[in-house]
């Protein structure tokens, strides 16, 4: 339940007619749904959030896998941040000893908060995306200056059994955090890391990878192979998925095709499909020379998901085609004032407000 919430991912894919609201605590996240990650990088810091942070820890790794969230926090206690020092010292001390630290207790002592665990080996670390936020790096690390071991995440499972040369404990810290990543990595998603995955899961369904791929292909077009192939094989396990047919719709979409429409139509069925679907779907009706039932579908689309950039821009664009200039000019106006950081549209109203729409 906690990596729920407290894990940053690329890509979280619910499985076939699940929502969140099926989740229930204390069985596998994994039956509800897929949270997916590319191989983890040093130009990515931020994506080492709670969950993989702590699996990156020598605390995790000798623990043999039992140190969890729930082994330092109560969900239902918070404490303040004059008692969180005392507070998750205890927490340490039920397996380390007052002997483990190597800092010497009068200096802990002297300090401010005294003998503070966390503010040593769990400092706060800024985070990129949000201004003027902080957030406890949870790789709780010996020193300060410990490196990354980026390698246990960006291996393939075959690599991971290599023998390395080091010491009987640091070789054992190493097995253990290949063990994780054999757990992470699977064979039905290369190049990618399942972080939910348990032991003895089931393979993820083939929808469900090809939702995955789907929406990671904008950030790596190495993934479109992998893509296509699931989409032959979803087209015959699984043709009348909203997914699947999403998916079709936009091939035959950039192959011209006039099946497009017809695979868009289906996928948006019943109120199904997601945001880009419908802005596929109106540019198949307008290829098709129906400028009516393309602005009829994004108007649809805008009533499921009313904040999404894409069809309100496409639905803007549709009601130019169609010469609807008041239409277009209140729709350029309800935009802007959603989206006022848009300032490509906010500079077009500037000017449709001077001038006008061409009539």
């Amino acid at each position: 339940i906690c990596m729920k919430v407290h894990q940053g991912v690329d890509v979280r894919v619910l499985l076939p007619s699940k929502q969140y609201a099926d989740f229930h605590p204390g069985t596998p996240l994994l039956q509800t749904v897929a949270i997916v990650s590319l191989p983890l990088s040093s130009s990515r810091p931020d994506l080492l959030d709670h969950h993989v942070s702590m699996k990156l820890s020598a605390c995790f790794r000798m623990s043999k896998g039992k140190l969890s969230c729930l082994t330092c926090h109560d969900p239902h206690e918070q404490p303040g941040p004059a008692a969180a020092p005392e507070y998750y010292r205890a927490r340490c001390l039920t397996c380390h000893s007052e002997t483990s630290c190597g800092v010497p207790f009068s200096v802990r002592k002297s300090q401010t908060p005294a003998d503070n665990c966390i503010g040593c080996h769990m400092p706060k670390r800024d985070i990129v995306k949000v201004s003027h936020s902080a957030l406890t790096s949870h790789r709780i690390l010996a020193k300060p200056e410990e490196p990354i071991d980026l390698s246990l995440f960006n291996a393939t499972p075959a690599a991971s059994n290599t023998t390395r040369s080091a010491s009987d404990a640091t070789r054992s810290l190493s097995n253990a955090a290949h063990s994780l990543l054999d757990a992470a990595t699977t064979p039905d998603l290369p190049g990618l890391l399942l972080l939910n995955s348990h032991p003895n899961a089931p393979a993820l369904p083939v929808v469900t990878r090809l939702a995955i791929y789907g929406e990671l292909l904008d950030r790596d077009a190495r993934f479109l192979p992998k893509y296509l192939e699931l989409l032959d094989k979803a087209r015959l396990t699984d043709g009348a998925d909203p997914v699947v047919l999403a998916a079709l719709g936009r091939r035959a979409l950039r192959q011209m095709s006039a099946q497009a429409s017809d695979y868009l139509s289906r996928a948006t069925a019943d109120g199904s499909g997601s945001a880009a679907t419908f802005v596929d779907l109106g540019e198949a009706l307008h290829q098709a020379g129906k400028l009516e039932e393309s602005a009829a579908a994004l108007e649809r689309g805008k009533a499921l998901f009313p904040y999404s950039k894409e069809i309100r821009k496409s639905l803007i664009l549709s009601y130019i085609r169609l010469k609807h200039y008041d239409q277009a000019q209140q729709s350029m106006e309800q935009y802007v004032a959603d989206f006022p950081e848009d300032s490509f549209v906010r500079g077009l109203l500037d000017r449709v407000r001077n001038n006008g729409l061409q009539r």
